[in-house]
C-alpha cells in the first residue's frame, strides 16, 4: 500500500520515509565549531593544516605585478620597496589564513591623516610618508562595532562601518581596515556570526573527523597483527567460581607470557590448553585510508595530487588536468576575494609613496601555472615565428627585443642595448628614400582593339595588291588592227 504525502513517497508496508525508516530521523543539525577547537585542530593535525594552507599559498606563490606606463622603472620600483618594507604580502597571507581558519580577519591599515580612528578615511587627503604600518588581526580579535542594517540605499548596507579591538576605547572606521572573509553564510547566519563568514574547517569537520578516526583504527591493527588464542577447559566457570583458581589462571598465563618473552615461544600444558593463532590481513587498507583523506580533499576544492603530494593515475593527463582546474579556481579566488582589497591599498600606499596615483594603475596576479622546458621552448618557437612576421613593415627590431626583454627571454638584453636599436631603428625611417612614382604602363588594347588594328594593317596590302594588276595592264601595248 503506497501513498504520496505533500513533499516525499510514502511505503507503509516496507516502512519506507515512515518512523520504521532509520533515514527517517536523518537530519542536519547545526554544528558550532569553536575557537578553541579550531585550533587544537589546525595545530596538531596535519590534515586540517593543508585544508588552511594549501589554498592560501597558492594564492600568495607568485603574487602580482604593478602595470603603469605612465611611471618610470625607478618610481615602480619605489613603489615595491615600500610594499616590501610594510611587509605587506607577509600581512596579507597571514590575513587569509585566519580567515580560513577562524571565519574572517583584517589588517588595519595605520595613516597618520590626522583624523581620529573611527572617522571615514579621505583618500584624496592621503599625503606622502604618511602609511606608517600594518597590523593583521583574526575574527576574534577585530569585532564588529557598528553595521548599515537600516539603510539600503547606502553602498555600506550590511557591512560594517566600525571595528574594534579588545581593550580599546575608540573603534576603527572600515575604511581604514583590509576585510578580508571567510566561506561565505547566509546573511541571517552571518548575522548571528558577529558578522563574520564560517571557517573553512568547520565546513569540512566531519570528513576530517571520518578520515582520522580511519586512519587512527588502521594504524593500530599492526600491533594486532598476530593474536594468540589458547582455549581453556571450563575457562568461563574457572572465572565464574572467582577466588583462588582465578588468581591461579592469571598467574599461569603471566608466566606463560614472561617464558614466551624469553625465547619468543608460548609453552603450556597439552592436556588443559589449546594454542591457535589469528593473522589479521592487511591487503586494501591503504585504498581505504586514501579513500577517506581523498574525501576531504575533494570537499576542500583541493586536488587529491596536490593535497597528498603525489601522481594521480594516468599522470600526464587526470593529474594535470585536475590541477590547472584548480589554478582556475585559485585565480577566480584572487580575483574576487583579494584584489578588491589590493587596489583599495594601493590607492593609499601610491599616494603614500609618490603623492599621486596614476590614472592608468593596475595590477594582476601572476600565472600559476608553470609550463616545462618543452612547453616553453615550443611557445618561444611560435613567438618567434610571429615576430618574424610582423617585421615585415608592422613592428621594428627594437620592438621585439624589448618584448623579449619583458618576458625575460634573454637576461642579457639592458635598457641601453634597446635604445641603441631604438635610435638605429628610428634613423633607419628617416634614410629611407621617398618612393619614385612608376611611370604608367601602356593600357593593353582590348583585343577586338588589337583584331581591328591587325585588319587595318592588312588592309593597304590588299589594296597594293588589287593596285597592281591594274598598272600592268596600262603597259600592256594595244593592239593595231589591220
Amino acid at each position: 500500500m503506497t501513498e504520496i504525502s505533500d513533499d516525499s513517497i510514502v511505503n507503509l508496508i516496507a516502512g519506507l520515509n515512515t518512523t520504521k525508516d532509520k533515514k527517517y530521523h536523518s537530519e542536519f543539525v547545526q554544528r558550532s565549531v569553536d575557537k578553541t577547537e579550531l585550533e587544537s585542530m589546525y595545530r596538531n593535525d596535519w590534515i586540517s593544516g593543508k585544508v588552511v594552507d594549501i589554498p592560501v599559498q597558492d594564492a600568495t606563490r607568485k603574487w602580482r605585478r604593478i602595470v603603469s606606463e605612465s611611471l618610470s622603472q625607478e618610481q615602480l620600483d619605489k613603489v615595491l620597496r615600500s610594499e616590501k618594507k610594510l611587509g605587506f604580502r607577509t600581512a596579507v597571507t597571514e590575513a587569509l589564513r585566519w580567515a580560513r581558519l577562524y571565519g574572517g580577519a583584517g589588517v588595519v591599515l595605520g595613516i597618520d591623516d590626522g583624523a581620529d580612528l573611527d572617522q571615514p578615511l579621505d583618500v584624496e587627503t592621503v599625503k606622502q610618508d604618511s602609511l606608517k604600518y600594518l597590523h593583521v588581526f583574526n575574527r576574534y580579535e577585530l569585532v564588529v562595532d557598528r553595521v548599515n542594517t537600516t539603510d539600503p540605499y547606502s553602498e555600506t548596507f550590511r557591512k560594517p562601518e566600525t571595528f574594534r579591538l579588545p581593550g580599546a576605547q575608540q573603534p576603527i572606521h572600515a575604511s581604514r581596515v583590509l576585510i578580508f572573509d571567510g566561506r561565505p553564510l547566509p546573511w541571517q547566519v552571518r548575522s548571528r556570526n558577529g558578522y563574520w563568514g564560517e571557517s573553512y574547517l568547520a565546513h569540512v569537520y566531519d570528513a576530517i573527523m571520518n578520515a582520522q578516526g580511519t586512519i587512527a583504527a588502521v594504524s593500530s591493527l599492526p600491533y594486532k597483527a598476530v593474536v594468540d588464542v589458547i582455549a581453556v577447559q571450563n575457562f568461563f566457570g574457572t572465572i565464574a567460581a572467582g577466588g583462588k583458581s582465578v588468581e591461579d589462571l592469571t598467574k599461569r598465563f603471566q608466566a606463560a607470557d614472561q617464558i614466551k618473552s624469553i625465547n619468543n615461544a608460548l609453552v603450556i600444558d597439552k592436556d588443559r590448553e589449546e594454542l591457535s593463532q589469528q593473522v589479521i590481513q592487511f591487503g586494501g587498507l591503504s585504498e581505504i585510508v586514501q579513500r577517506f583523506v581523498t574525501i576531504v580533499a575533494s570537499a576542500s576544492d583541493i586536488p587529491a595530487t596536490r593535497f597528498l603530494g603525489e601522481s594521480a593515475p594516468g599522470l600526464n593527463s587526470a593529474g594535470q588536468m585536475e590541477i590547472r582546474n584548480h589554478y582556475d579556481s585559485i585565480s577566480a579566488y584572487q580575483e574576487t576575494g583579494i584584489k578588491p582589497q589590493l587596489d583599495k591599498f594601493d590607492e593609499i600606499h601610491a599616494r603614500s609613496v609618490l603623492g599621486f596615483i596614476p590614472d592608468d594603475w593596475d595590477s594582476h596576479f601572476e600565472s600559476l601555472w608553470q609550463p616545462n622546458e618543452l612547453e616553453k621552448a615550443q611557445a618561444q618557437l611560435i613567438k618567434a615565428q610571429r615576430d618574424q612576421i610582423y617585421l615585415n613593415g608592422v613592428i621594428m627590431s627594437s620592438q621585439v627585443a624589448e618584448q623579449l626583454k619583458l618576458d625575460g627571454t634573454y637576461e642579457t638584453l639592458t635598457d641601453d642595448y634597446i635604445e641603441t636599436m631604438m635610435e638605429i631603428d628610428k634613423e633607419d625611417m628617416e634614410s629611407e628614400p621617398e618612393e619614385q612614382p612608376q611611370p604608367e604602363e601602356e593600357e593593353e588594347k582590348p583585343e577586338e582593339e588589337e583584331e581591328k588594328s591587325e585588319e587595318e594593317e592588312e588592309k593597304p596590302e590588299k589594296e597594293e595588291e588589287e593596285e597592281k594588276p591594274e598598272k600592268k595592264e596600262e603597259k600592256q601595248p594595244k593592239k593595231v588592227k589591220k
